[in-house]
Order: structure tokens, then sequence, then C-alpha cells
């Protein structure tokens, strides 16, 4: 499968938000407003699992000290948060239409819950979780551009995986969780990050196959997206699992939530995509792994996309329908301008030369030997 220009799939994503934008503006016409921002602030939470998901991913290739896996496209992933955090905004700024926590009549469990359930806190702490994410990635990429693998300083990546994993376990609190305030669970940072880095992992390798000029090798993909995607249905289906022999009405209530409607469909639907997707993953050493390796990354792409429709549309009261078109929207101006900086983004490693987009490497000569030389 020969590769084709990032600038080309940028143009197609734009093409795909345009659709989607079109999509949403007739859907929305004439509708309830607070449906509308709540279907936006949905697809953004949506599409922020993948960017998210590469931070992760870049944090812990630095602390096991080897050459990145899938650089390129982790690099390109994180520098897209910045799009998403102001995509946020209008979510941001219409909470008393997102969260019912809002609610004048509204009454705190707790004083935790008073406290932490408060408008401008709620900003604040979003605010500081795009700047974390966005310094952590930065540093990753200037020491990887700047050092070989045997000299990065898994330290800097140990402290900053532990403050990842704090910061994202307050954000699926945050964004999604307190969607349903009566739901409580210790778990659910674990299950949201499992969900972001298999979204990454999928994305990352379909992406990475179809545009990037030095593949990661394929054994090393496949691996990838089956450790990533086990990984996800291990931890969620074991928190189901506590939940239904528990027996626990404040834990129930979360998935009582989901069970009308299309929502166990949706959960059925990411689930058998996960399993088409490693199986196809397993077989492909057996046929065409070029063509049969982005296949599985695509199914398990979209199996994550259901996954986090199941998880925040239900309890953010948003239609499917006008969730989806905002969702196409999103997606599209984000793949668009990942795309993008994927061009723009140099082949440097240390140790590597550095080609601007569309240079071919340099060729070196060496001088024959004479004949008998060692």
């Amino acid at each position: 499968m020969s590769t084709t220009p990032p600038r080309r799939f940028a143009a197609a994503s734009l093409a795909v938000a345009a659709v989607g934008a079109a999509l949403s503006v007739a859907l929305a016409l004439g509708g309830d407003a607070d449906a509308a921002v709540a279907a936006w602030h949905a697809a953004v939470v949506v599409w922020s699992a993948i960017p998210v998901g590469c931070v992760l991913l870049l944090l812990l290739n630095h602390l096991i000290g080897r050459a990145v896996v899938l650089p390129a496209v982790l690099e390109a992933g994180c520098r897209t948060l910045w799009l998403l955090a102001v995509a946020m905004l209008p979510g941001l700024l219409a909470l008393d239409r997102i969260y019912p926590w809002t609610a004048a009549d509204f009454v705190p469990s707790g004083p935790l819950q008073s406290w932490w359930l408060t408008g401008p806190a709620f900003l604040l702490r979003t605010a500081l979780y795009f700047a974390v994410w966005i310094a952590l990635s930065e540093a990753m990429i200037r020491e990887d551009r700047s050092v070989g693998p045997r000299h990065k300083r898994p330290g800097l990546a140990a402290a900053g995986l532990v403050l990842h994993s704090i910061i994202a376990s307050f954000a699926a609190v945050d964004w999604i969780m307190t969607l349903t305030p009566d739901h409580a669970s210790a778990a659910f940072g674990i299950v949201y990050a499992a969900h972001q880095a298999a979204a990454a992992l999928a994305f990352g390798v379909l992406a990475d196959h179809l545009v990037s000029r030095e593949r990661e090798p394929e054994a090393t993909a496949r691996g990838l997206l089956i450790a990533g995607a086990l990984a996800w249905g291990y931890i969620a289906f074991f928190e189901y699992l506590t939940v239904w022999t528990g027996d626990l009405p404040h834990l129930a209530v979360w998935f009582l939530e989901r069970q009308g409607g299309v929502w166990p469909s949706l959960r059925w639907l990411a689930g058998l995509l996960t399993l088409a997707g490693v199986a196809l993953a397993l077989a492909a050493p057996l046929g065409r792994a070029r063509r049969w390796l982005p296949a599985a990354a695509g199914l398990l792409l979209a199996a994550q996309i259901a996954e986090a429709f199941w998880l925040v549309l239900p309890a953010a009261k948003a239609g499917p329908a006008l969730s989806a078109a905002f969702a196409l929207t999103v997606g599209g101006l984000w793949s668009a301008l990942f795309f993008r900086v994927l061009a723009r983004r140099p082949e440097h490693r240390p140790g590597r030369q550095t080609l601007p987009p569309g240079a071919a490497p340099l060729r070196h000569r060496t001088r024959q030997q004479p004949e008998g030389t060692p």
C-alpha cells in the first residue's frame, strides 16, 4: 500500500467537516438550544480521547527509554490539543445547559461535592488539564528530537506519567461522570484512560500506515493494536462485572441510564467491532498484512468511537443524530489539523538526517576497497 501525502487527507477531512457542519445546521434549526450545546460538548469530549491518549503513549515511550513508537503520529496528535481546548469553550460557557449539578435545586451529596461541582472550579480545572497535557507533550517532543533513546530521562517521564494519570482521572470525572452526579466510581478514570490509549493506538497505526514514510514494523503495530484493544476490553468488562456482582445502587445507576433506546446496541457494536479488529490483526500474517492491518486499525478505531458515544451521550441528554453530525464536524476539523501538523513535521531523530516534507534522503557513495583489503 503506497502512502498518500498528508495534505490530501487534510483536504478530505475539511470536506468531511463541511458536510458535518451542513448536517448540524439542518438538524439544529428550530431545535432545542440546550440539546445543541450538549451535543457539541459531547462531540468535543468524544474526540479529545485520541490526543490525550497520544500524550499517555508518548510518556510511556520515554519511560521505557527506547526509540518512540509511532513518533510522527504521536507528536502530531499531541499538537492538536489546543484546537480541542478552543472547541470546548462553548460548552464551558454554558455549563448550565449541560450539567445537572448547575441547577438551583441540585442538592450535593456532601461537602466535597458542593465544593467540587462549581462553575469557576470546573473552568479552572479544565484549563489546568489542557495546560499540563500540552506542557508534558512539548517536553517529551523536545527531548525526543535532541537526544537518543539511551540518553532520555526516564525520571521526567515517570513524574509526567503520574501527573497525567491524576489529571486524566479528574478530567474523566469532570467531563463525563458528573453528567450523572449520583454516580460515583473510583475505577472510572482507569476505564477512560484505557479507552483513550486504545483509541490513540488504533488511530496511530491507521495514520502511520496511510501517510508515514517510515512505517512502524508490522509486527510491532499489530502487537500494539491487540494489546490496546484487549486492555480496554478487560478493564471495561470487569468494571461492569464488579457492579453487577456487587449490586450497588449508586454504581448501577450509570448502567441503568444506558439500558434504554439505542445505547445497549451501541455497546454491543463496540464489543463486536473490537473482536473483529483483534481477529483481523491476529490473522494479518496469514494474508496481506499491508491491507489487513489498517483495516483492523479502522475497526478498532470505530469501536472506540462507539464506546465514547456510549459513555457520553446518554447522560448528556443530547440527540444521537445531532451529536453524530457535530462529531463529523469536530472530527473533520481535528483530523485536518492533525494531517497539516504531520505534513510540516521534519523526519528527524538523533543520528538521522533532518528532511523537509517531500525531500529524498541523501545517498552517500562509498569508495571501493582494493581486493584483498579487509
